[in-house]
């Protein structure tokens, strides 16, 4: 394999999907034995792609599902640095995050919108095949990869992980067998360095090593609008360590150490809409409150705080690859990770606490994964099974002394007296702050599964896997008392219970530290959710190679998303009632066609899923709290979809590519409560963050300029139809845009430079967001407001390469 160079060399073309630079494989190969020998570049001609998607070295077009690749030396160049930037190259991707940072992966419209930091995800992370299992783990992933595979539709039947939307497996780039170094860097607007560097080489005869270190550091690049304030600023460190061991021919070990750490400050949001919990509540200040100009980064924060984050994450991770025969491989994988978060949040884009939030968090993971792989004629097969077994802790301190509720609903029920009566607090309501959302969840997973590929005759292959998954989650949460608004209540503690759930006896007292969320009796107690669900994904596919190595495939598949156990602050047990999985049942069609001498790349696939059970977030009116948020089922919804791509080297220098994603979601039976908290039936309503057109182009187009530099010009461009961030979209005014629209968009990034024929070096300009358009990633509900969090304005810079 190459060294992750950040050149195209000539005449390779861009990626099936975007671009790659990934090299030929003469045939299939088992991915635990050692690649075959890469072919020589041709003059012209688009370079055939290489995926261990079904974890053995494969051709792309080979493969009968729709697969984004994208190699390494792409992913810098285009300035891919987080799974935000995959947007960009893969057709159906959409990602956003949480007010919390919690990272939302959506794949042709698959995906969940969740704050815990235990709620499995719909789309899988994986690196290196070992399962990051909480979207947050996943924040440090995209640096120094060989490649990313971005498999699409229900998974499970291969990796370690259930899922509905599909699978990002993030592959790390390998030590090498000869002595290598290099440096990648960028320096651009806001002050803001992002570098990496790696070194790679044998250390004896048996054993390679590679070590890789990056660190982003940036400025400021939020500005408040009603005062002299900044935030924004970027500090993260990332590495990893790699050892390849191979004792004997037939044993292979690779360890795999990683770490990263972010201190970088959490991002303001930006006031949408005021919108009170308890309009007659609501303060001055808040009710009249501007709202912020068109500009990405205008918005407001409360002063005087820290909003650094602290969030740290490790893990160590083993594989074992021995071949007990020719044709009979074992391979083990064995992961332990450790992730800690500590951050506080503005979530409401004003200067007053209506509803910003302290968070702490951890997880401890451990996953193994033991499996035959076998070959027997026109037989491949798989035979494996997984455990896991994960901890996760999360706490929130929530802070709402200018908060309606806290002024509509306390301030008329805490004690004025020390005999416990109650009264108004005064015009300030109570200096109230509170816990929210403790929660611990214990998750033992166990599942066995199996996949078979089966020449039926020469360029007929039939594929089938199944898994068996067993999952136990156990989980407790509730609101928890904390000063001081508690030390204001405590006189009345009884009285207040009293009132608000209409018993008609005193209620258990309550401690600072104690829960306060109300049981079915009306008594304070944590709510304890306890989940113990089995299922069967599977997946069957037929695939036909023309006599002119077009691919057509045919796929029919399950995958399911694990249950959860919410975890809110919340007066009554209800709004943490754990839900069941969802499950999907996928049906695809596809074509992948080399045309013209291999010049031209076309893929198309078109495909319709059926959904049962959808999990998704709604508001509901709580007795205390206002509307808050409560996980439901969705009984029936349904997805219909196509997408093509297109990829042409017309000539030699001149690598275009194009891409199209059309979705159409609708919701088929749902009659309760939207994201508005307004009860109704939602039937024909869409999902969230599925865009019904998504569109891409690239063109780069290089040349030589001397004997011993070429120069290159590029251009992309992404196009977002209108979509909503939010189930059940409200309406601002009649005929209206929705309080969630997410608008559309059109993002236009340009690239140049100069290079060597060889990749052993690069200088380049770049431009993002070249048009500095404004367009928002994602739209919640806060405390007091509907708030926006705007994506980043146009930046530019310069990247430095070098190879040694």
């Amino acid at each position: 394999m190459k060294s992750m160079g950040i050149s195209i060399s000539r005449g390779v073309s861009l990626w099936v999907l975007a671009f790659s630079t990934s090299p030929l494989y003469a045939q299939d190969a088992p991915v635990s034995a050692a690649p075959p020998p890469t072919s020589e570049v041709t003059q012209s001609g688009i370079e055939e792609i290489v995926v261990t998607a079904q974890k053995r070295v494969q051709s792309i077009n080979n493969v009968g599902m729709s697969i984004a690749a994208i190699s390494g030396d792409a992913l810098i160049e285009r300035g891919v640095s987080t799974a935000a930037d995959l947007v960009k190259t893969v057709p159906g991707f959409a990602y956003a995050e949480t007010a919390l940072g919690v990272p939302i992966y959506t794949l042709r419209g698959v995906g969940f919108i969740d704050q815990s930091l235990s709620a499995g995800p719909t789309v899988s992370v994986y690196v290196d095949e070992v399962p990051l299992p909480y979207s947050f783990m996943t924040k440090g992933a995209i640096f120094d990869l060989e490649r990313v595979e971005v498999l699409k539709g229900p998974q499970g039947t291969l990796y370690g992980q259930n899922s509905t939307g599909g699978a990002f497996n993030y592959i790390a780039a390998k030590p090498t067998d000869t002595f290598s170094a290099g440096v990648d860097a960028e320096y651009g607007r806001f002050n803001t360095l992002d570098a990496t560097g790696f070194v790679s080489g044998p250390l004896s005869s048996t054993l390679k090593g590679r070590l890789a270190v990056r660190t982003v550091q940036g400025g400021d690049w939020q500005k408040s609008y009603t005062r002299n304030d900044t935030l924004g600023r970027q500090e993260q460190w990332q590495g990893r360590a790699l050892l390849d061991w191979e004792p004997t021919e037939r044993l292979t070990v690779a360890l795999n150490g990683t770490g990263w750490i972010d201190k970088s400050d959490t991002i303001a949001p930006q006031v949408r809409k005021i919108d009170p919990q308890v309009p007659s509540g609501i303060i001055a200040g808040v009710a009249n409150y501007p709202l912020p100009p068109n500009n990405a980064r205008a918005a407001d924060w409360g002063p005087d705080r820290d909003y650094g984050r602290d969030d740290w994450f490790w893990m160590l991770s083993g594989r074992i690859n021995y071949e007990l025969t020719d044709d009979l491989r074992l391979v083990s994988i064995t992961a332990y990770q450790s992730f800690s978060t500590k951050a506080f949040y503005d979530n409401d884009g004003y200067t007053y606490e209506t509803g910003d939030r302290y968070g702490t968090g951890t997880v401890k993971a451990f996953n193994q994964e033991l499996r035959l792989e076998g070959e027997n004629g026109p037989i491949q097969w798989i035979l494996g099974g997984n455990y896991s077994h994960h901890k996760v802790h999360q706490l929130f301190t929530y802070y709402v002394k200018d908060a309606s509720n806290a002024h509509g609903v306390f301030a008329g029920l805490g004690p004025i007296g020390t005999n416990g009566e109650f009264g108004y607090i005064g015009p300030e309501g109570l200096d109230f702050s509170m816990t929210n959302g403790l929660s611990d969840n214990t998750i033992k997973s166990y599942a066995v599964f199996g996949n078979v590929e089966w020449e039926i005759v020469p360029d007929v292959t039939l594929q089938g896997g199944m898994r068996y998954t067993k999952t136990n989650r156990d989980g407790r949460s509730c609101a928890v008392a904390a000063e001081p608004a508690f030390a204001e209540l405590s006189l009345g503690t009884q009285q207040f219970y009293y009132n608000i759930g209409t018993k008609t006896t005193p209620i258990m007292p309550v401690s600072v530290g104690d829960c306060t969320t109300l049981d079915e009796n009306f008594n304070p107690a944590a709510s304890i959710g306890r989940l113990r669900e089995d299922n069967v994904s599977w997946r069957v596919g037929l695939n036909y190679k023309t006599p002119g190595a077009t691919l057509l495939y045919a796929n029919v598949s399950r995958g399911y998303k694990a249950g959860s156990i919410p975890a809110f602050a919340a007066s009554t047990f209800t709004s943490n009632l754990p839900v069941k999985q969802e499950s999907l049942l996928a049906y695809e069609v596809g074509f992948k066609a080399p045309l013209f001498g291999h010049t031209m790349q076309i893929n198309g696939a078109a495909f319709y899923y059926d959904y049962s059970d959808k999990q998704i977030y709604v508001l509901l009116q709580d007795l205390l709290f206002g509307r808050i948020q409560q996980l439901v089922n969705i009984p029936k919804s349904r997805l219909q979809g196509a997408e093509l791509e297109l990829v042409w080297q017309p000539t030699r220098g001149l690598n275009i590519s194009a891409s199209g994603t059309y979705l159409d979601s609708k919701i088929k039976q749902y009659t309760g409560y939207n994201a508005g908290g307004i009860f109704a039936d939602y039937s024909g309503e869409s999902f969230p963050y599925a865009a019904k057109w998504q569109l891409a182009g690239d063109a780069q187009y290089d040349f030589p300029i001397s004997n011993s530099m070429e120069a290159y010009v590029a251009g992309a461009v992404n196009y977002h139809s209108r979509t909503t961030a939010a189930f059940g979209n409200d309406l601002l005014i009649a005929g209206g845009k929705g309080n969630y629209d997410l608008n559309p968009y059109v993002l236009v990034d340009l690239r140049a430079g100069v290079k060597s024929p060889d990749g052993n070096w690069r200088v380049g300009l770049f431009g993002r967001n070249i048009f500095n358009k404004y367009y928002w990633t994602t739209v919640e509900k806060g405390q007091d407001a509907v708030i926006r969090y705007a994506g980043k304005p146009a930046t530019y810079g310069i990247q430095l390469s070098t190879r040694f």
